[in-house]
C-alpha cells in the first residue's frame, strides 16, 4: 500500500511483534502511549489492536498516535517495501535537544491529515524504540542514512541495526501494556458504531522495542 508522507510517497503493510530492548538505567521506567487509527473508505475510524495481522486496503487512511510520559524518548521508523527508510518520529534530528515534550500528544502525519493507502502490495515495517535516555547511536545513524542522504539506496546495514535493536529481547516480566482511551475529537472523525478508539500505554524497565508489520489486502 502507499502512504502519502510529507514530501515522499511511502509504501506500507500490520502484524505485531513485541520485544524489549535492554539499555542502561533499567531501573528507571519508560512510559509512553502509542496507537494506530484506521479510517476506512466509508469514513469510519477504528483502532488497530494488532492481536493478529491487520487488514488494510486501497482508500483507507492511517494515522499514528503518540504520547510521551515523563522522560521517555521514543523513536518511530518506517522501512517500506521499496527498501527505503523514513523517520516517522521525532520529526527532526534535533527534536530531543530542546525542552522535553512530556505528556504532549502527537498525531502523525498531523492532527488534520492522514496517510493515504493506495492498495500497492508489499510488506512494510514500523520500528518503535523507547528508552529513558536518548538513543544517541540511533539518532546519529538516522542522521546519516535518512536526513543527510542525498541520493541512492538506503544502507541495508543501518536498517538491520535499527531492527535488531527494536527486536532485542529481555525479561518479558518487566513490561506492562494497558489500553487507554483516546478522547474522540474532530481530529479523528466518526467512529464505528459502539466503538471508541484506544492506544497502548507501555510501562517498561529501562527500554522497550516494537516491530510492526502492516499487511495490505
Amino acid at each position: 500500500m502507499v502512504v502519502r508522507y510529507p514530501g515522499k510517497t511511502i509504501l506500507l503493510v500490520i502484524t505485531a511483534l513485541l520485544f524489549l530492548v535492554p539499555c542502561a538505567g533499567a531501573d528507571e521506567k519508560v512510559v509512553f502511549s502509542w496507537g494506530f487509527f484506521l479510517k476506512s473508505a466509508d469514513g469510519l475510524v477504528k483502532s488497530l489492536d494488532f492481536d493478529g495481522p491487520e487488514s488494510v486496503g486501497k482508500g483507507d487512511l492511517l494515522r499514528v498516535y503518540l504520547q510521551l510520559h515523563e522522560k521517555s524518548y521514543v523513536y518511530v521508523f518506517l522501512y517500506d517495501s521499496r527498501k527505503d527508510l523514513y523517520q516517522v518520529f521525532p520529526p527532526s534530528p534535533d527534536f530531543y535537544g530542546h525542552a522535553f515534550p512530556a505528556w504532549q500528544k502527537y498525531y502523525i502525519p498531523s492532527a488534520r491529515e492522514w496517510f493515504t493507502l493506495d492498495g500497492s502490495p508489499g510488506v512494510e515495517k514500523f520500528f518503535i524504540l523507547a528508552a529513558n535516555n536518548r538513543l544517541m547511536d540511533i539518532e546519529e545513524l538516522a542522521g546519516k542514512v535518512i536526513f543527510e542522504r542525498k541520493e541512492g539506496a538506503v544502507d541495508e546495514k543501518a536498517v538491520e541495526i535499527i531492527e535488531k535493536k527494536a527486536a532485542a529481547i529481555s525479561d518479558p516480566q518487566s513490561v506492562s501494556i494497558d489500553p487507554v482511551h483516546v478522547a474522540h475529537t474532530a481530529k479523528l472523525g466518526p467512529l464505528n458504531p459502539g466503538e471508541g478508539v484506544t492506544a497502548n500505554r507501555v510501562v517498561a524497565n529501562g527500554s522497550y522495542g516494537l516491530v510492526l508489520e502492516l499487511v495490505n489486502r
